[in-house]
């Protein structure tokens, strides 16, 4: 997806140039999709955490902590939740039982700390 967003932005210059997708970014004052989509993936992590436990977003991610399920036979699903995963063992954090996930929540209600923690 980032290559297409950036031969859409070198295609608006409509000089045909030899430019890194680095500098495209840099030119066009944005940043790739990817990051972008991560990082408010993680925004939207830190909102379900700091929600009250009976909603349903906060049941699902305790249930899914909780209960280690097995993956099925076949190709690898990309999910919602193996994705956040990745994002925390980027960061050196885990979330492998249900302590994990209430320690990932005081640390989310602190803001600038949670806010801070992203790094593209």
């Amino acid at each position: 997806m980032s290559c297409i967003v950036a031969q859409c932005l070198a295609f608006s210059f409509s000089v045909y140039i030899n430019i890194s997708n680095n500098e495209l970014y840099k030119r066009c004052n944005t940043v790739k999709f990817s990051d972008r989509a991560c990082k408010y993936r993680w925004t939207m992590f830190g909102h379900v955490l700091r929600s009250d436990e009976q909603t349903p977003a906060f049941a699902s991610l305790k249930f899914a902590v909780c209960n280690n399920l097995k993956s099925r036979k076949g190709r690898h699903q990309s999910n919602l939740f193996n994705l956040l995963i990745n994002d925390l063992k980027v960061r050196d954090i885990k979330l492998e039982s249900i302590t994990d996930l209430y320690n990932l929540r005081s640390f989310a209600f602190d803001r600038a700390n949670w806010r801070s923690c992203f790094v593209v």
